[in-house]
């Protein structure tokens, strides 16, 4: 089976991958009011820093279920699942990396008539490109062995059939398919 199981890898690897695309998206755009350097108020920054608390707080597990109740069985609840909560992480890192660039950057922009998101694209986002790539990658890692884990409660890739050889006492098709599991983390 190992044809069928290299695509539910696959397919597991996609839900991981969109999952960090919309989780980058929306912590892109909560992270600069989260920001006590470029939020508006002190209003907004509480809101964005508490919906960003939310997120975090809120597992994957929890919000896979309620995802696959909603929607059905397969891989979208997974991705709705791993973006929501970690886009909670990503948009504090952001917002964090956000307050440590030096406030002179923001005030020369600001000096020049610069608007909010002028800030954002030209001060914010070059002082803090590393750190930002740095850790995407480190959730899209999370979010494939989450992504495999999720699996489990219905949101399908690898995850489901690994459940439905252990329910069954297949044993050496879930040790094949952790073996993939393993060798796919390994080489990302």
């Amino acid at each position: 089976h190992l044809s069928r199981y290299l695509e539910l890898m696959l397919q597991t690897l996609a839900t991981a991958f969109w999952g960090t695309v919309f989780a980058f998206i929306a912590a892109a755009i909560i992270a600069p009011y989260a920001s006590r350097s470029l939020s508006p108020n002190k209003i907004t920054y509480r809101l964005a820093r508490e919906l960003l608390n939310f997120m975090r707080a809120m597992p994957d597990l929890l919000l896979a279920l309620i995802f696959v109740t909603a929607m059905g069985l397969g891989p979208m609840p997974g991705v709705l699942a791993l973006a929501v909560h970690t886009a909670g992480f990503l948009g504090k890192f952001f917002a964090e990396n956000m307050e440590r660039v030096p406030a002179g950057k923001y005030e020369a922009l600001a000096s020049v008539g610069a608007g909010f998101t002028q800030t954002i694209v030209f001060a914010a986002w070059p002082s803090m490109l590393r750190e930002a790539v740095a850790n995407t990658l480190y959730i899209f890692d999370r979010n494939v062995r989450m992504a495999a884990v999720l699996g489990l409660v219905g949101a399908g890739g690898i995850g489901l059939e690994l459940h439905d050889t252990l329910r069954l006492f297949k044993y050496n098709y879930a040790s094949a398919l952790i073996i993939i599991i393993l060798a796919t983390i390994i080489i990302i």
